[in-house]
């Protein structure tokens, strides 16, 4: 994608980590996606200008990145 974009990361973790001291940080799993679409996904990933980031705990979590074109 090429411009500026607009990315949404929902990142489920599972109900077990509520407890636990060991946590994801979600501005780490942020920073790795971004990172790691950066020239596949979108052009850089410094075009980013708007991020949701949502992290909630679920039974069996999945992660779900969405990317759109900037209005």
């Amino acid at each position: 994608m090429a411009g500026r974009v607009s990315s949404s990361i929902w990142r489920a973790t599972h109900l077990s980590a509520r407890s636990s001291a060991k946590k994801p940080d979600l501005d780490n799993i942020a920073k790795t996606l971004s990172d790691a679409f950066d020239g596949a996904v979108f052009r850089d990933d410094a075009l980013i200008t708007r991020a949701v980031l949502e992290k909630t705990y679920e039974p069996q979590p999945p992660v779900l990145f969405t990317v759109r074109a900037a209005r």
